[in-house]
């Protein structure tokens, strides 16, 4: 039987909960990302934030704290917030945090945690 390519993310989310319902008592579960690996996969969006900013290379260390500052506040309202709160647990696998602490780049994090 052939299985139809699920290409929209609702779909791959919805094929994700099927598999997981099949797959039951008999599959392995996958180990998730605890608190503090949360925390360290936003610092580490962070810096790859402040990286990629432009302007922060002229900026003073001092200056570089008050980015960070409002990149954080943007990283905790922005689309990418629910990667950061208490769904983090619940949600992103321990492969993916290492994958994304790992990530030399923004695309590479955001890959890391599809």
């Amino acid at each position: 039987m052939r299985v139809p390519r699920l290409s929209s993310k609702p779909a791959r989310r919805m094929g994700a909960l099927v598999f997981g319902a099949l797959c039951g008592a008999s599959c392995k579960e996958v180990p998730l990302a605890s608190r503090a690996q949360c925390e360290l996969l936003r610092d580490r969006y962070l810096d790859l934030e402040l990286s990629s900013a432009p302007e922060a290379r002229a900026l003073t260390p001092e200056g570089r704290a008050l980015l960070r500052g409002r990149l954080a506040i943007e990283a905790l309202s922005g689309p990418q917030a629910q990667i950061f709160d208490v769904r983090c647990e619940l949600h992103v696998a321990e492969t993916a945090y290492k994958c994304g602490v790992a990530a030399s780049t923004l695309g590479a994090w955001r890959r890391c945690l599809e």
